[in-house]
């Protein structure tokens, strides 16, 4: 079973890599578009370079890269680890709590996603998309 938990965080530190990618690219002044928002390579927001592999592994390359990006040297926002952290935990947690009803699991890993991505939509542009 420890093997499953230790899947399932992976699993969420990924999972909170792509729940940045709603978070950060979501523009409350454009049309909500959810194919544009995921499609394209992760950049710097700063100056715009795409991001090397190694720079998208889950919190890690956030430590190593000290908190900045590899190119410009400009710091990145806490939220990234900070979201991808508390999927990575949260995830193996709900699985713990809904054993052994899969679909539970899957509605209640649904809710957290969705609250998650709000919360820190909101926490940006204090407003709740709406579309």
């Amino acid at each position: 079973m420890i093997f499953v938990e230790i899947f399932l965080f992976v699993f969420g530190l990924a999972w909170g890599s792509f729940l940045n990618v709603l978070i950060f690219r979501y523009n409350p002044n454009q049309k909500f578009d959810l194919l544009k928002i995921i499609s394209g390579r992760s950049r710097c927001p700063y100056c715009k370079k795409k991001l090397l592999k190694r720079d998208l592994i889950p919190i890690l390359s956030f430590f190593l890269l000290r908190g900045r990006c590899r190119f410009c040297q400009r710091r990145i926002s806490f939220i990234y680890p900070l979201v991808e952290l508390l999927c990575g935990i949260f995830t193996p947690l709900i699985f713990i709590k809904t054993y052994p009803n899969l679909f539970l699991f899957l509605l209640w890993f649904l809710i957290f996603s969705t609250l998650i991505v709000l919360s820190f939509i909101d926490l940006r542009f204090l407003c709740v998309p709406n579309q």
